[in-house]
């Protein structure tokens, strides 16, 4: 039932955001954390079955569930992108949708890919788009050990340069009691959020492309903290650095 209600939002939310079996604007699902692209295969069945002719591409990210944990998200990025750029079936316009991590890749997609085609509509489905400051339900007492030392020593120094280059989630911990280191070292979600001095004014263009941008949370994630960075309780602030920057000329 979870995952079929799951497929089924998916399917509507790519609905509302303008694909008919008349239009078929295919439609790029990016798969989340620990996970292969395997995860989307009912997702994307269940979007064929609604729209009849719709082009779906998954892509996997390296290998999947170590790769998806272990990569540099910007590697990701890199990797979507070129998916992207080798399906023949997606020439001038798709639908980007992100699942959890993949939210946040997706988004990267959408403001950094250099030979895109026109994002229509950018859905981000469970994904922490304001980062994350926690982990609570990622594993119980069966958490394997080389897991929960990675996860003692990310709670201790996210920013520290092996984590933030070797560890995926790291680049989107986002610690609002040192907001500056953030800043400082984030080598991904601080760039991506337009938040430093220097702004992209890309991002900026990019965002403002599309004709629909979702987001959409689930009550019952117990992966990430805090909850309502599904729906960015701090969307606005994120706006404004991504969006409302004028370049000075």
């Amino acid at each position: 039932m979870y995952r079929s209600r799951c497929g089924a939002y998916v399917a509507i939310f790519v609905f509302l955001c303008g694909v008919s079996s008349a239009e078929r604007t295919p439609v790029v699902l990016v798969h989340g954390i620990i996970a292969g692209n395997e995860t989307m295969v009912h997702p994307m069945q269940v979007i064929q079955d609604a729209y009849p002719g719709v082009h779906v591409l998954a892509p996997e990210i390296g290998n999947g569930k170590v790769d998806s944990m272990f990569w540099g998200i910007d590697k990701m990025v890199d990797a979507v992108c070129k998916a992207i750029a080798d399906d023949p079936q997606i020439s001038s316009e798709l639908h980007l949708v992100g699942y959890s991590q993949g939210g946040l890749v997706a988004r990267g997609v959408l403001q950094k890919c250099a030979s895109l085609p026109r994002v229509r509509s950018f859905v981000s489905w469970v994904s922490p788009q304001a980062g994350v400051f926690g982990v609570p339900q990622l594993c119980d007492t069966d958490c394997p050990h080389w897991l929960q030392h990675l996860l003692e020593g990310l709670y201790k120094t996210p920013y520290e340069k092996h984590f933030q280059h070797d560890a995926s989630f790291a680049q989107y911990w986002k610690d609002p009691l040192d907001y500056s280191k953030y800043l400082a070292q984030s080598v991904y979600l601080a760039d991506l959020n337009n938040e430093r001095a220097q702004k992209n004014a890309t991002y900026k263009e990019r965002i403002l492309s599309v004709d629909s941008l979702t987001l959409v949370q689930s009550s019952a994630d117990k992966s990430a903290y805090p909850f309502s960075q599904h729906l960015q309780s701090e969307i606005n602030s994120i706006l404004d650095h991504i969006c409302a920057y004028m370049p000075p000329f």
